[in-house]
């Protein structure tokens, strides 16, 4: 039911830039909600990354640099929960409840807090998605570009969909989710590409990225159960942090 309410309102915010598919149902069932959308024929962006050319990439990589651009100018967000809330509170808890549930190291949750204490996160809430992972990313033949899935995140900032990205190029996410490796070559130049679109309206983000994908890779621990890839995410954390600052 949440997740239908962000649909709604991210529809009322839709542009030229991206589409929202149409709902055309909605009500309970059996005492469960559900709702329905329009089906968007099309490939995501998570098949294309390893079917597509280069080229091809490199226009839909300009595309959502725009969409978060255009983002970022827009000061509206549907998570009323964080109306008191500011970005290193938000991430602190995140951290502590993450931390908690997984009976992490104690050092390990003390340098993430550490790192978070030297960060100055922007204090005006943004729109987003809320998981802008090449997942939920549809490119239809006509070369549009929907958004599917929206969901709640750890603060309400476009910040958050940029790490998302990330995730699935730099972040080797196709490999931790289904086993898949993106060619390293084509991995770290669409990481290149995408900074430096980025860098044409936000120099912010840049200069936290490896603590923001810290972060994004401690949000997806708890949601693996192979002792392996948590192993794996845990050092891709510590290499990120290492890096940071």
């Amino acid at each position: 039911k949440n997740q239908y309410e962000k649909h709604i309102f991210l529809s009322k915010y839709k542009s030229d830039l991206f589409q929202i598919p149409e709902v055309i149902n909605k009500g309970f069932r059996n005492g469960n909600f559900f709702y329905e959308y329009k089906y968007v024929y099309g490939n995501s962006l998570s098949q294309n990354l390893f079917t597509k050319s280069v080229k091809e990439l490199t226009k839909t990589i300009d595309q959502l640099a725009s969409i978060t651009e255009y983002f970022s100018g827009e000061n509206k967000y549907f998570e009323k929960e964080f109306k008191n809330k500011d970005f290193n509170s938000s991430l602190k808890e995140k951290i502590l409840t993450v931390s908690s549930s997984l009976n992490l190291d104690q050092k390990f949750q003390e340098k993430l807090l550490d790192n978070l204490e030297k960060i100055k996160f922007p204090i005006l809430k943004t729109l987003h998605h809320g998981d802008l992972s090449f997942e939920n990313i549809i490119i239809d033949k006509e070369k549009k570009i929907w958004l599917i899935d929206y969901i709640g995140t750890s603060y309400p900032h476009y910040w958050w969909d940029l790490a998302k990205m990330f995730q699935d190029i730099e972040g080797g996410w196709s490999y931790i989710k289904y086993g898949v490796k993106l060619d390293r070559k084509k991995a770290k130049y669409f990481t290149e590409y995408l900074k430096n679109n980025i860098s044409s309206f936000d120099n912010g983000y840049l200069k936290h990225h490896n603590f923001l994908m810290a972060i994004i890779s401690l949000r997806i621990l708890p949601y693996l159960k192979s002792k392996s890839k948590k192993t794996l995410v845990l050092k891709k954390i510590n290499d990120y942090l290492k890096d940071y600052l």
